[in-house]
């Protein structure tokens, strides 16, 4: 097995200083193979190496991620016990389908959920903790439903008439409800 140079004997080779990275603390060369460039830097270069700077951006993108999944969550939780009470009022109990409905408004509807959804789901990788909380969210949100009574029958339940049902009645109420604002 052959001994690899040292980050110095390289540099040295290739008459280039080095850095230390203030993340990761290894010295390595000064070449944009290990840093991003910085035009407001002495050297011209990034304090953080480049490997430490792409973990950083992907972990910033994870949390972004969770931030609004947690955000959208607390969002669909508060209009499902809102909407559960009202509905509990008028003792109707309305449909997981109507609830999936308000949920889906507050993000741009049914395209606006998907598409927030999916894209996050296939920008992440497989197995990975960002695509466990997007299932998650569709599994707590379906779970929160059941235990706070705002189903009526879940859809495997259903006949096709009264899914059917199901349907026009949300038809109508949206028709409903877009009538009555314009």
């Amino acid at each position: 097995m052959q001994n690899l140079p040292s980050p110095k004997d390289v540099a040295k080779f290739l008459n280039t200083g080095t850095q230390t990275c203030i993340s990761c603390y290894v010295e390595k060369p000064l070449m944009e193979q290990f840093w991003h460039r910085d035009a407001e830097t002495d050297n011209g270069f990034q304090a953080a190496c480049k490997t430490c700077r792409n973990d950083q951006a992907k972990h910033a993108r994870t949390q972004r991620a969770d931030d609004m999944c947690d955000e959208v969550f607390g969002v669909l939780l508060d209009n499902l016990v809102t909407h559960t009470k009202q509905a509990k009022a008028r003792s109707a109990i309305p449909h997981i389908a109507e609830v999936w409905e308000e949920a889906m408004d507050i993000v741009g509807g049914a395209p606006g959920m998907a598409q927030m959804m999916v894209a996050e789901f296939i920008q992440s990788k497989p197995g990975s903790r960002q695509r466990e909380k997007i299932m998650g969210f569709f599994l707590s949100m379906g779970m929160k439903a059941s235990d706070t009574a705002a189903t009526d029958k879940s859809l495997d339940q259903m006949t096709d008439r009264e899914l059917q049902t199901q349907l026009d009645q949300s038809a109508l109420r949206i028709i409903d409800v877009k009538g009555r604002s314009a």
